[in-house]
């Protein structure tokens, strides 16, 4: 059994659930921030052709405005070329004024300085146009357009080579966000499975020792103990319920063995007492026949010691009698103590038939004192 600290059932959950959404959020994350810096990356590709456009919109307005004055010399007018001429102004200060040898930022820059160079020719044209002077302001006016013209071709021109540059970048980058695009899909499905596999080691982890358990639980409901115990691998809850299952079941079965035993012993015991008992019986009818048969010898003795007494055979019923007599005292019962005249008596009976079948040869003489008679004596 595994004896390291397990990670609880409520914990492995947790894990189930929480672990792959988090993932699946920081994924989602990493994947919103680069499609984010993709797509400011593909607005700045044309920021460049935007400013290119509002540029020439605004050197377009300037130029109409200028030509609106001129042609009325209206105060509105006059308002209206000053604000376009603001405008254009600001448009050019956006422009850096950088030494970079780069194709487009020369460009930038030559753009810019005739920019400036037609706001003074314009400024001049307008003032000429104010002073009544008509001849300068044709002369100005004329040059300003020319200057307008070639402003406008070099920003014609910038914007194309811009825009032909920044539609490769464009396509770069439409590339790489299809890229992302995949790559998101490809980690959103490699999430995925791997969630569920995640998952279903996780189910396993909890619901096969269940399973197991429930298989091992219904044979031992069954009666049959002799199964294999499942494997404790970890200490959660499942870990400790079939450990406990697995004591219960170990205890169950030793207290059957020991019942087994006390009964197998009980049984052995009751045998060995009938045993006994038929012994005892046995010994009890043997007892009954040992008393049996003196009984019957006896009363077969007396009754010839009387037929010969009837014949007239005194010696022979005398010689009965005490043969009788003999074993009546044996099998005389629950006295165990006689006096000492009984057992003289018994001697004296038994030398008697000795003699009567030694013909009288056995001499035999006895001396007792006469209060010894009273005396008894163990049997």
């Amino acid at each position: 059994m595994n004896k390291e600290k397990s990670i609880s059932l409520r914990k492995k959950m947790i894990l189930a659930f929480c672990l792959p959404t988090i993932l699946l959020f920081i994924v989602n994350m990493m994947l919103y921030f680069g499609t984010a810096k993709v797509l400011n990356s593909l607005d700045e590709i044309y920021s460049s052709n935007n400013s290119l456009n509002q540029l020439s919109d605004g050197l377009e307005s300037l130029q109409l405005a200028t030509e609106g004055y001129l042609n009325t010399k209206t105060s509105d007018a006059l308002e209206h070329y000053y604000i376009k001429e603001q405008d254009y102004s600001d448009l050019l200060m956006a422009i850096d004024d950088n030494k970079d040898d780069n194709e487009y930022r020369v460009m930038e820059r030559n753009i810019k300085r005739m920019s400036l160079n037609y706001l003074e020719l314009t400024n001049q044209a307008v003032e000429s146009k104010r002073g009544g002077n008509v001849e300068k302001y044709k002369a100005i006016y004329e040059e300003a357009t020319r200057t307008y013209s070639y402003i406008e071709s070099s920003i014609n021109s910038l914007n194309n080579k811009q825009f032909i540059n920044n539609s490769k970048s464009y396509g770069a980058m439409m590339g790489a966000l299809q890229t992302i695009e995949r790559l998101n899909i490809i980690t959103l499905v490699t999430i995925g499975i791997a969630n569920l596999v995640f998952v279903v080691l996780i189910a396993s982890t909890i619901a096969d020792p269940l399973v197991k358990l429930a298989a091992t639980a219904n044979t031992v409901s069954q009666g049959n103990f002799d199964v294999q115990l499942p494997v404790v691998r970890s200490n959660d809850e499942v870990g400790v319920v079939t450990m406990a299952f697995n004591k219960m079941v170990i205890s169950i079965k030793d207290y059957i063995a020991k019942l087994t035993e006390s009964m197998e012993a009980t049984r052995k015991l009751r045998e060995n007492e009938l045993i006994m008992e038929n012994h005892v019986k046995d010994a009890e009818l043997k007892y009954l026949q040992s008393q049996i048969n003196p009984h019957f010898l006896f009363n077969t003795l007396n009754a010839g010691a009387q037929l010969a007494m009837m014949e007239g055979a005194d010696r022979t019923s005398n010689y009965i009698q005490r043969v009788a007599d003999f074993f009546r005292y044996n099998i005389k019962k629950n006295k165990d103590v006689v006096t000492l005249k009984e057992e003289i008596e018994l001697v004296d009976i038994y030398i008697y038939i000795i003699n009567v079948r030694f013909a009288g040869e056995i001499q035999f003489t006895k001396e007792i004192d006469e209060p010894f008679y009273q005396r008894k004596s163990l049997a």
